[in-house]
């Protein structure tokens, strides 16, 4: 998932209102169709950990939050790839937030797509058992949360 729409670009950036609403109602219709991680990694910037609280709180899920040093933006999807991978992710459904242009090389990297990540964004992927392939379950921007 990408953040939602925030002040700014910069490490200390804050989501704004309208980014906050957004990612909560992206939240509440994830948790209507079952979604409940088994784990949750973000980026240390503030926009992401703002952004995976808020729906890891609509989901009422209890999963430990872990910042990743390697989900910032300027981590090329290998290393990002191989924190993850090293952090021992279990079975069942795991949320990650980031930034682009991260999230949208990893949509290419794991299911050779090309995805619109605008502010909010949320792709789900089936992985291959070694987590470094998969195909593209579904994907949620703001126009099909819309239509949706």
């Amino acid at each position: 998932m990408r953040h939602g729409h925030a002040t700014g670009q910069g490490a200390t950036a804050a989501l704004r209102p309208e980014g906050e609403e957004y990612v909560a109602r992206l939240a509440r219709h994830l948790a209507r169709g079952g979604l409940r991680p088994a784990a949750a990694f973000c980026s240390p910037y503030r926009r992401a950990r703002e952004t995976a609280r808020i729906v890891l709180d609509e989901l009422a899920s209890d999963a430990k939050l872990t910042l990743v040093r390697e989900l910032v933006p300027e981590t090329g999807p290998a290393s990002a790839l191989e924190a993850l991978s090293g952090l021992g992710l279990p079975d069942g459904h795991v949320l990650v937030v980031s930034h682009l242009p991260l999230v949208a090389a990893l949509s290419s990297v794991i299911a050779d797509c090309v995805l619109d990540f605008q502010p909010g964004a949320y792709a789900e992927f089936d992985l291959s058992p070694d987590g470094a392939t998969g195909t593209l379950r579904r994907f949620i921007g703001p126009d099909e949360l819309a239509a949706g």
